[in-house]
């Protein structure tokens, strides 16, 4: 199997596509970080602050609706995205959960050394202050982390920008092409090998069962267990 968009030559992104979601991605980072400043206390835990989650989310439905927008242009967006059944569900979600397994072993071997985890955040700074809304926000994070954003993001980097550029560099060179972005755009030095990792599984995963679905399931399960486990440490 291959992307719907390498199948199709009818499926295309422009550059000046791809361009407008890069430029909604930079804007919705500058509000969500002037706002976040302006409102979230700067010794505070994020990850148990219901108003920086929600934030994060608001910020993930804008770039969401850039991209949906940027795949409508195509004629066909759910093929544009990869949101299409795999050739086999079963050899799909086996697939989904060995990339799972690898991809928290390989963080987990990486976190000692790097702290990737504590540069973004989610390892909290205290013990969660008491009160509903430490609760609160850190329930919204799931939603925010491993919901939204896994899917915001397999829709860009994996559907979308394997649209824009799987004709002109391959499957393997779209594959190191948007890992690499992928990693760069989370602007976290610490992270930057488990995450280029993590983009290029996913993007080999797109190219092997020919949809982002398995993508999103591996994307959710790796942050929401990376989540859990730093909440709970």
């Amino acid at each position: 199997m291959t992307p719907p968009v390498a199948r199709d030559p009818t499926l295309r992104v422009p550059g000046t596509h791809l361009l407008f979601v890069g430029g909604v991605i930079l804007v919705a980072s500058l509000v969500l970080g002037i706002v976040q400043h302006a409102l979230v206390p700067a010794n505070a835990d994020v990850i148990y602050s219901p108003t920086s989650m929600l934030l994060t989310i608001a910020s993930y439905v804008a770039i969401g609706l850039a991209v949906l927008w940027a795949a409508w242009q195509t004629g066909d967006p759910r093929r544009a995205l990869g949101l299409v059944a795999p050739a086999s569900w079963p050899r799909a979600i086996g697939l989904a959960l060995v990339t799972v397994v690898g991809a928290l072993a390989i963080s987990a071997a990486l976190e000692p050394f790097l702290h990737a985890a504590r540069e973004q955040g989610l390892t909290p700074g205290s013990p969660r202050p008491p009160g509903a809304a430490p609760i609160a926000g850190a329930v919204i994070a799931f939603v925010a982390i491993a919901l939204v954003g896994p899917f915001v993001e397999e829709m860009m980097f994996r559907g979308l920008l394997t649209a824009g550029f799987r004709r002109r560099f391959g499957a393997l060179g779209t594959a190191a092409l948007t890992a690499a972005i992928f990693a760069a755009a989370h602007l976290l030095p610490r992270g930057l090998p488990a995450l280029f990792l993590l983009g290029l599984a996913l993007a080999l995963v797109y190219e092997r069962v020919g949809s982002t679905i398995p993508g999103v399931l591996i994307h959710c399960l790796y942050n929401g267990i990376a989540l859990a486990a730093a909440l709970t440490h």
